[in-house]
């Protein structure tokens, strides 16, 4: 189950990208959330992968599938940054 949700009552069109206080704002009425900072923060390969997988889609209508696959997406990050805290753990042993 996606641990981020889908709020508000506007458009699913992408007009802006704001991090503000666990959620990320698309437009003035629909935001996800909630996301921490080190998942929205988390790169691979020089991009911030949250903030880059909404870039892309900057100007566009997101589709439920889309907006399914953004929650996806930070939950998977998340459990990546678990994973990697746990490998560093035994690593340092």
């Amino acid at each position: 189950m996606p641990s981020a949700k889908y709020f508000g009552n506007g458009t699913n069109h992408v007009e802006k990208i704001e991090f503000d206080a666990g959620n990320v704002q698309i437009n003035d009425f629909n935001y996800l959330g909630p996301i921490s900072e080190e998942v929205f923060q988390f790169t691979i390969g020089g991009y911030q992968v949250c903030h880059k997988w909404l870039k892309d889609r900057k100007g566009k209508e997101l589709t439920l599938e889309e907006v399914q696959t953004y929650c996806k997406i930070v939950t998977a990050l998340e459990k990546t940054i678990e994973l990697q805290k746990e490998i560093d753990e035994v690593i340092e042993i």
